[in-house]
């Protein structure tokens, strides 16, 4: 696979689960670049900028791992000390719906020490009217970290910049229409980092619906 003419979409060849760890370092910096920001509301912003995508929870190119080297990455700069579960700089994704908290599957948070709490860590999330609240971990419905996600629970949310890693082989949930939803999270830039017969292959399996998919990658034919 070639790289396309436009610089919002970007290949990267990723071909083997050893080189995933040296190419989440190299992009560390961005990674926590949310860390750098005084309030609550900008550090969400910040995560706006750059998301992690796959298309697996499991495997040497799943959500797990991704999470876990991202974690090992931003510790490894002094940027996290996860020491704890609750760490400073954790983002949270809600995976179940808790109508007397208002949070909802799929809403994002991030924790922070909160010197409104005697420094003790505090989850907070966006309000309707644009502004933020804070809730004790101990409160929160069923969730994961989140420095990565899959592409399915990414809909609906929006970033800035996307890394869309996919995985070296061919699996069933690798089709046009999953690829089409990862590169369209992304409001500017997407980076994809995979195998290019994967990938290829993936974008050669037929959807319900036009996605106009290749003109995005490779330009008007």
């Amino acid at each position: 696979m070639e790289r396309g003419d436009s610089e919002d979409v970007v290949w990267r060849p990723l071909e083997s689960p050893r080189d995933l760890a040296a190419r989440l370092a190299e992009a560390a910096e961005r990674l926590g670049a949310y860390l750098d920001a005084g309030t609550p509301e900008s550090a969400l912003a910040g995560l706006d900028r750059l998301r992690v995508l796959s298309a697996h929870r499991t495997g040497p190119f799943g959500v797990e791992t991704l999470n876990r080297l991202v974690e090992e990455c931003l510790e490894a700069r002094g940027v996290i000390r996860p020491r704890s579960p609750w760490y400073h700089g954790r983002p949270v994704l809600i995976t179940a719906n808790d109508y007397n908290l208002r949070l909802f599957n799929g809403d994002l948070g991030i924790t922070l020490f909160d010197p409104a709490s005697e420094g003790k860590p505090r989850v907070f999330f966006r309000t309707a009217e644009g502004g933020v609240r804070r809730l004790p971990p101990a409160r929160l419905p069923e969730h994961e970290t989140a420095f990565a996600t899959t592409v399915h629970k990414s809909q609906g949310s929006e970033a800035e910049t996307v890394l869309l890693v996919l995985p070296n082989e061919l699996t069933p949930v690798m089709t046009r229409e999953l690829i089409y939803t990862g590169i369209t999270r992304a409001r500017s830039r997407v980076e994809i980092w995979g195998t290019g017969s994967v990938f290829e292959a993936a974008v050669a399996r037929r959807v319900t619906r036009s996605s106009g998919l290749r003109d995005a990658l490779w330009g008007a034919r």
